[in-house]
């Protein structure tokens, strides 16, 4: 069937072009952040490798997911992005600039060399930024990552002490947790495909075989570890530790925080915001969501059948999690954390079969209070 026939063929496959402008409306920026394309090769923990896309700054070298991007309230941000490679963009997830900027082909255009995207930082909170090109593929090849905007200081806070957002509780240990998986098929694919052709490349079909939390992947052995100092969390009981928590990839994950296997002691996490927007009601005082309480839906929190606090996070969803405050402190000990990666599908759901199976592969680290 030619594509001429189908319209909505048509309207993927003649987004605008260009290839280096200049910003429109271009202010002086508070700060920059440099991102250039790169192939690489990533190494999995079976010691297979499979070809990975992937943005970088001038110091980062090759990481997956790409460097994290922070900025304050407030902040003009400019965002330069060199394709160096076929068509690109940027698109920051959650972020509101004019349309010119926005990173989406049909408000904007896809960039072949470069481009230097302003934004506002507006409202403090989590976010996170990829390609908008062929997005599901892309974003699958690694051309994503983290975005956090912090409010302005507080000058009342002590040394140390953060917030989330304004008005918000303090912390001061914080992890950005960005959950991610691999089908190494979809590796395979080309650029722009299942794009502008009528082939059916099975985009719809997604089966991961690794499982990773910031780039470190979980090991095949069962009680493995990722240990890594970017995800593994240490503090002092009653020191506050705030994770922020994304779904990069395009199954469910189900977090769960264990009990202490020595003592049974249990944290307290307190969800505090989702997608960059506080749970509280504005025209008072913070109040926070403890994890256990809500139970509507698979993309909210709900209780853990066993008792341990839980919470389902879906595709481009951001949770802030907020735990081992000085108000409600953890007993000193060494936390598992079970992040259950599950697929969404059944291949035979009875009537009853809830939309999310059992987990196809769990991804474990610790938070170790002392």
């Amino acid at each position: 069937m030619a594509s001429t026939t189908l319209p909505q063929l048509e309207f993927a496959c003649n987004m605008p072009k260009v290839g280096s402008i200049d910003t429109p409306n271009g202010i002086p920026a508070d700060k920059t952040f440099v991102r250039k394309f790169f192939s690489d090769r990533l190494v999995l923990p079976d010691g297979t490798d499979t070809e990975i896309w992937g943005f970088e700054d001038d110091t980062s070298g090759h990481t997956y997911p790409a460097p994290l991007i922070r900025v304050t309230e407030g902040d003009v941000a400019h965002t330069v992005m060199s394709a160096s490679k076929r068509v690109h963009t940027i698109h920051h997830h959650g972020i509101e600039p004019e349309p010119v900027n926005d990173g989406v082909g049909h408000t904007s255009f896809e960039v072949s060399g470069s481009y230097t995207y302003q934004w506002r930082a507006a409202t403090a909170g989590s976010y996170f930024y990829h390609c908008h090109v062929n997005t599901t593929l892309h974003v699958q090849m690694g051309l994503f990552g983290a975005l956090v905007v912090d409010p302005k200081p507080d000058p009342s806070l002590k040394p140390g002490e953060k917030q989330a957002f304004a008005g918000g509780p303090v912390y001061e240990v914080e992890r950005y947790w960005v959950f991610g998986s691999i089908d190494p098929r979809w590796h395979g694919l080309n650029h722009a495909a299942g794009l502008c052709d009528t082939q059916d490349v099975g985009l719809n079909d997604f089966r991961p075989r690794y499982v990773a939390v910031n780039g470190s992947f979980q090991p095949f052995d069962p009680s493995g570890l990722i240990t890594s100092p970017d995800v593994a969390v240490t503090a002092r009981s009653g020191q506050p530790i705030l994770l922020r928590c994304l779904d990069s990839t395009y199954v469910p994950q189900v977090v769960v925080f264990r009990p202490e296997p020595n003592t049974g002691a249990t944290l307290s996490p307190v969800l505090i915001a989702s997608d960059g927007r506080p749970f509280r009601d504005r025209s008072g005082a913070f109040t926070p969501v403890p994890v256990a309480r809500q139970s509507r839906g698979p993309s909210t929190v709900r209780p853990s059948t066993k008792g341990c606090p839980v919470f389902i996070i879906s595709s481009a969803e951001r949770y802030d999690v907020l735990l081992n405050t000085a108000d409600d402190p953890a007993p000193p000990g060494v936390y598992p954390v079970e992040i259950e990666f599950r697929q969404w599908r059944h291949p035979h759901p009875p009537i009853t079969q809830a939309p999310i199976n059992a987990p196809f592969f769990v991804a474990r680290t610790t938070i170790t209070i002392t």
